[in-house]
């Protein structure tokens, strides 16, 4: 009797160390093909937007965005942002190593503003305001 409780207690252990690091990371699966347009939005002030078309700059974008290992930020006081990605109704904020998907905060030990930011300023589209 005393072996079933512990091998029960051993199995809602594991199950709670799964569930934490499930729920505390993050890996996207976006699927490059299946977008037309990514925009690509930029501070600082006035707010810049380049429309991202072509199908290889996009797949730079998602393979990137894909490659990411995210760990959720639990309690974030995340005010603002630096740069915005908006494709196929999803909102990507992007602040220093800090990115919002899904309403969520995550956060990395890239510094994602700079890495977004290179794509935005290499990309040969036009640049409107915001």
């Amino acid at each position: 009797m005393k072996q079933i409780k512990i091998g029960w207690l051993i199995v809602i252990i594991i199950s709670l160390i799964f569930g934490y690091i499930k729920f505390n990371t993050l890996h996207t699966h976006y699927n490059s093909s299946k977008i037309e347009l990514i925009s690509m939005v930029t501070l600082p002030s006035p707010p810049n937007i380049k429309e991202i078309t072509d199908p290889l700059d996009i797949e730079k974008i998602i393979v990137e965005l894909n490659n990411l290992s995210l760990k959720r930020k639990i309690f974030s006081g995340e005010k603002g942002w630096q740069m915005l990605l908006n494709f196929n109704g999803n909102e990507v904020i992007i602040m220093n190593n800090s990115i919002k998907i899904n309403r969520f905060w995550y956060t990395t030990d890239k510094d994602l503003f700079q890495i977004f930011k290179a794509y935005y300023d290499k990309f040969d589209y036009a640049e409107h305001f915001y």
